[in-house]
């Protein structure tokens, strides 16, 4: 049995109940934190040792001049010269548009675009990881958020020598000259819950060592172990907003996880959009592309024309002619090598006139196929040129205005991404009002004492207690608790009421652009729907322009084969019909490059571009449902949530089209073989194609409709007589040839 204490402790007893103390709780915390991860030697070599030689490498990396260049830009070959054209000595890799996109989306980590943002704010380029930057957020993230309900051990170890010297004897147990040995183990495990609560278990244990000879020891250990919960009754509590704002939110900052989780999908519907955009402008490359080749292609003939029969025909007439013939020989070769190079333009893109991108002819071939590479991750140099093998379509397309309106309310990104800002300003509004209350917590605490000479030991002390403190708490002689409450009141509560205000402004400016988008998504969607009625129009006369122009190029070749090219001016006539017929034949192929941007236009306003062109974001839902499953159940939320635009839209007249401009004259001619529009609302299926939109083949959808300039000519009564002559050899030579050059056209 320990003896009291009756005088000045010895030192050295002392210093060894000391050590021996230290052992046995460092055992025991080490105890408390098995399982989580120790310092390594690296670790500790950095933060205690102050090794800076990783750092001194990385900014010795700063301070050299030359980047480090990654492969495939130091090794690229030079692009493909004039000569080497002239040489045809060219290697061509004919894609579809199909193989295009596929290759795009699968060899780029960077959504492209034309304008040179990647130069100019490399920052606010979307990636592959976007998506993933944005929910790992260690700020604002869905990791973030639910950290914060995470369980936290928190442990410490503080050794007190203390040495004083006291007037008054009273207050160091009856000695002047007070010597201690003060040591404090804390251990601690706490949790914040759903509803906001505070809950904590406590473990203290204490040595005091000192020479006042009022004590009953030389030395002591008092241990406890207190449970805590504190529960805010009004500012602060209730699973509703902690699962908005999180705990310990302030006026204004809110991150819950709900908050959090409304952020991430955000950031997927501006992933989307980027997404879309790519699409957009890679379609658009193409069919820049394509149009480049056409218009080379029909230069190159007319100049090979001149050079072979036209030149050679005036070489007898007189010398005004042949030199105004050769005049206009330099000129068309001019236009023909301006029309292989190209100018360095930014092309067809989005949000140049329509919001999918409107054609911007006059890029030239390489210039085209050098916009293209960029796009889809092809490196700028490689022997090759890209050829296009799809055709523009043919079809009429199946338009119905009432389900593509509906359609674009419910799928455009842009009407998702303000409908999730709406509902997460009117859950900021709620949280803010939360702190309009006062805050009143109650608080309870219970305590289990202990008491001894020594930290763990076996015995009694005097034959009653243990002897010690651990064995002291362990009997559950000693407890106390603590309950009440706390009250914390800001008298005005400006601040809260600025937050609501703040709030409430805040909802109302989302509600407004919502609306807004809205507005301008159907102004656009009509606009859409108004191109493709103007482009199938256009085609529809290019082409007839086209066959006129043939035929009269046809009539001169007859007439000047009979005269022998004998009459005066008859090669100038001849040039001239060789210019409309290469004007004509642009034109036809200009405005069929236009309903196919058109077309895709439509897919562009109502939001299903990237389900028309069957590309999926597999991991969006798979990283939703994983997400939901990581969260506590009661922070899980059945509230569905639901956008505004699910509701059914008003019903929106059509745009005035062709048809209904020309209803009367349509009434007294021959009715239009190719399928009308259904004007009754139907169930639309995103992923399934416009009809006629036949991108790999050109074809129309069924067999036994007519070829587009068929159904032209059928439609116009007033040319049929004047056409039927040149009908067979428009079909065989003509409107199918220049179909099928798109795999054939040589530099």
């Amino acid at each position: 049995m320990t003896q009291p204490n009756t005088g000045t402790p010895p030192l050295r007893p002392c210093l060894r109940g000391t050590f021996r103390s230290v052992r046995r709780v460092s055992l025991l915390v080490c105890g408390l934190v098995v399982g989580c991860s120790l310092p390594t030697t690296e670790i500790l070599e950095t933060t205690v040792g102050n090794d800076t030689a990783h750092v001194d490498q990385l900014t010795a990396q700063v301070r050299q001049a030359t980047p480090p260049v990654f492969d495939g830009v130091s090794s690229s070959p030079a692009p493909i010269g004039y000569e080497q054209l002239q040489a045809g000595n060219v290697d061509y890799d004919d894609m579809s548009l199909a193989q295009v996109l596929a290759d795009g989306l699968r060899g780029t980590a960077v959504l492209r675009d034309i304008g040179g943002t990647i130069l100019r704010s490399p920052d606010t380029v979307t990636t592959s990881v976007s998506r993933q930057l944005a929910r790992t957020d260690p700020l604002y993230g869905t990791e973030a958020a639910l950290s914060e309900f995470d369980a936290q051990l928190t442990a410490s170890a503080v050794f007190n020598q203390n040495d004083r010297i006291y007037n008054n004897s009273f207050f160091a147990g009856g000695a002047t000259a007070f010597k201690q040995q003060y040591d404090d183990f804390q251990t601690e495990l706490s949790k914040r819950s759903a509803t906001g609560a505070y809950m904590a278990v406590r473990g203290v244990s204490s040595f005091d060592g000192n020479n006042a000879p009022a004590n009953n020891f030389y030395s002591a250990w008092t241990s406890w172990v207190e449970g805590e919960l504190r529960q805010p009754l009004l500012q602060g509590g209730g699973l509703e907003f902690n699962r908005i704002a999180g705990p310990g939110a302030a006026p204004g900052i809110y991150n819950g996880i709900l908050i959090a989780r409304l952020g991430g999908d955000i950031s997927d519907t501006e992933f989307e959009l980027a997404l879309i955009d790519f699409v957009s402008n890679v379609e658009n490359a193409y069919w820049d592309l394509y149009l480049a080749y056409r218009e080379y292609a029909v230069l190159k003939r007319v100049v090979e024309t001149i050079e072979q029969k036209i030149l050679p025909a005036v070489s007898q007439q007189e010398e005004i002619e042949q030199i105004q013939v050769r005049q206009q020989l330099v000129q068309l070769r001019g236009q023909r090598d301006q029309a292989l190079f190209g100018r360095l333009i930014n092309g067809t893109q989005v949000r140049n006139g329509a919001t999918g991108g409107t054609l911007q002819p006059g890029g030239g071939l390489l210039a085209a196929e050098r916009r293209l590479r960029l796009l889809i991750g092809r490196s700028a140099n490689d022997g090759m040129i890209i050829r296009p093998t799809d055709e523009p379509p043919e079809g009429r397309a199946d338009l119905d205005w009432d389900s593509s309106v509906t359609e674009a309310m419910q799928q455009r990104p842009e009407i998702r991404r303000s409908t999730l800002a709406v509902r997460k300003s009117q859950m900021q509004l709620a949280a803010a009002g939360n702190f309009l209350n006062p805050k009143l917590d109650a608080v309870a605490r219970y305590r289990l004492r202990g008491f001894g000479d020594d930290l763990i030991a076996s015995g009694n002390q005097r034959g009653v207690s243990s002897a010690s403190s651990l064995g002291s708490l362990a009997t559950g002689d000693q407890q106390e608790w603590t309950l009440g409450v706390e009250l914390s009141v800001p008298v005005g509560f400006r601040r809260a009421h600025a937050a609501v205000r703040h709030a409430e402004l805040n909802l109302a400016r989302q509600q407004t652009v919502l609306k807004e988008q809205q507005r301008e998504i159907l102004s656009n969607l009509s606009g859409a729907f108004t191109d493709v009625e103007r482009t199938r129009v256009a085609v529809r006369n290019s082409l007839q322009e086209y066959l006129t122009t043939r035929q009269y190029l046809e009539v001169l070749q007859a007439q000047s084969a009979g005269l022998n090219n004998q009459r005066r001016g008859e090669a100038a006539r001849m040039l001239e019909a060789e210019k409309r017929l290469l004007v004509s034949e642009q034109q036809l192929f200009r405005v069929r490059a236009e309903y196919a941007v058109a077309l895709k236009n439509i897919h562009f306003e109502k939001g299903s571009l990237l389900d028309y062109k069957d590309v999926r974001i597999q991991a969006m839902a798979a990283e939703k449902a994983a997400a939901v499953e990581s969260e506590p159940a009661e922070l899980q939320s059945d509230v569905q949530t639901t956008t505004a635009a699910s509701k059914q839209p008003p019903a929106t007249p059509a745009p005035v089209t062709e048809s209904a401009v020309n209803a009367t004259a349509v009434a007294n001619s021959v009715p239009d073989p190719t399928p009308a529009a259904s004007t009754a609302p139907r169930a639309m299926d995103p992923s399934a194609p416009v009809a006629g939109d036949q991108h790999s083949s050109g074809a129309l959808p069924g067999q036994s409709e007519l070829p587009l300039w068929q159904r032209i000519v059928q439609q116009d009564d007033a040319q049929q007589e004047r056409l039927r002559n040149v009908q067979a050899e428009a079909a065989g030579k003509n409107v199918r040839a220049i179909s099928s050059r798109a795999g054939q056209v040589q530099l």
